[in-house]
């Protein structure tokens, strides 16, 4: 498995912009598939970006269909990591508050009863201190992971893996988040038989549909299969960014 890739580079191809070069010389294994590129991107609003590349699996550890996965590891202002659950609210449950105070330690709080079917609810965080519009994302105010829910008087009583890291008063509007990691853009799959042979990817991206907050980001390169960590290559990926008059 390599991790660095000769003469990679993101192409700034604009008509009537103008147009820049980014060097993308290397490439972070991050885990098993998982590649990250070391050079950090700031997006500006007007811009699209085109990710494209060749990928191969290898024969002697093909067992099966393989996925790879194409997207971008987003950062904040003060450099925090925007993951799925920072910015991914999970609609189907609406907006609660808080029945009672919630106490630091404690892995249970109390929720209003919205009509919702909370008690399905699992694998899933709380996000505090939320508003409305959701101005809050991305929200670093979370519980630990909902495990377990049940009704209570007046509402639900939600369980959690670990106790809370803070207090929070009753009233405390919240919502549910969801899991997850990177912020994927193109999922591509490849049959059994796609073996021993590059195969082009292309997906493309606009800045305004990054996750809420980010003003850096790294592209991402993953190759998902029972084997892949042993199976994995890929060539020639370009980040292609075009600028919007």
């Amino acid at each position: 498995m390599f991790t660095k890739l000769a003469g990679l580079m993101a192409l700034l191809v604009a008509t009537g912009a103008v147009t820049n070069t980014l060097a993308l010389p290397e490439w972070r294994q991050e885990s098993a598939g998982e590649y990250l590129a070391t050079t950090v991107i700031t997006p500006e609003a007007n811009q699209t970006f085109v990710f494209s590349g060749k990928v191969m699996f290898r024969d002697e550890h093909n067992d099966g269909t393989h996925k790879v996965l194409v997207g971008v590891k987003g950062f904040d202002a003060d450099g925090r990591y925007l993951a799925a659950r920072n910015c991914n609210p999970c609609g189907s449950f609406g907006t609660s508050s808080l029945l009672k105070n919630a106490v630091k330690g404690e892995a249970f709080i109390y929720l209003a009863d919205n009509g919702k079917d909370w008690l399905s609810l699992k694998d899933k965080v709380i996000a505090f201190n939320i508003k409305a519009d959701t101005s809050d994302l991305p929200n670093f105010d979370l519980s630990p992971l909902v495990t377990a829910a049940e009704q209570s008087e007046g509402g639900f009583k939600l369980f959690f893996a670990a106790g809370l890291e803070r207090d929070y008063p009753a009233q405390t509007p919240v919502r549910v988040h969801n899991l997850g990691g990177y912020q994927y853009f193109g999922v591509f799959e490849y049959e059994e038989d796609q073996v021993d042979e590059w195969l082009p990817f292309n997906v493309t991206f606009v800045a305004r549909n990054l996750r809420p907050g980010t003003v850096t980001f790294q592209p991402v390169i993953i190759g998902r299969g029972q084997v892949a960590e042993q199976s994995f290559r890929f060539k020639d990926i370009s980040l292609s960014i075009r600028a919007e008059e």
